[in-house]
């Protein structure tokens, strides 16, 4: 007698089963994971844009002026403290902070707005932008953080010494 191999439909409806129980399972912790994934990404290129400009200052060294300010048309700053609507780092030849065209103020980077993620400052003497002077410090003296969140999901606090070192450290509590 011939043996017959193969599944029969009572295994393949267990598989189809195990496999949709499993699915239900990783799902939401793949949600979490891309959004975790963005909250460092968008840290990661807040970084980056601070150390261009504190860089850039030290570089060209005298009286200049490096600023990263929250920017929501990409060509001014806009001088709120939500960052969400991206940012722009220049050199800031006239009035702090402010894109004005005098002397050689010149964009150095446009990052994009964020979608679905908060980027608020805190504690800077001023507000929406960062300065810093060709020794590196932060131009107001005073330091602040930046905190980048996603709903409900514990953020990064990135923190700005007076001297203009930055530090990241995930968030005590949720986001709300």
């Amino acid at each position: 007698m011939r043996r017959v191999s193969g599944f029969t439909l009572v295994e393949m409806m267990v598989v189809v089963v195990i496999l949709a129980i499993l699915a239900s399972i990783a799902l939401p912790s793949y949600r979490t994971l891309i959004a975790n994934n963005r909250v460092v990404a968008n840290t990661n290129d807040l970084i980056a844009d601070l150390a261009l400009a504190r860089s850039e200052s030290a570089k060209r060294g005298g009286t200049s002026v490096v600023t990263v300010c929250a920017s929501s048309d990409g060509s001014s700053c806009s001088g709120a403290t939500d960052w969400s609507g991206g940012r722009l780092v220049f050199i800031d030849g006239g009035s702090q902070g402010v894109v004005d065209g005098t002397d050689s103020t010149t964009i150095l980077r446009n990052s994009r707005a964020v979608s679905g993620l908060v980027i608020a400052s805190n504690g800077f003497s001023t507000a929406g932008f960062v300065s810093y002077s060709s020794d590196g410090s932060i131009s107001s003296g005073l330091p602040g953080t930046i905190t980048v969140c996603s709903s409900g999901l514990i953020g990064r606090v990135v923190s700005i010494s007076n001297i203009g070192r930055t530090s990241v450290a995930a968030t005590t509590a949720a986001c709300a």
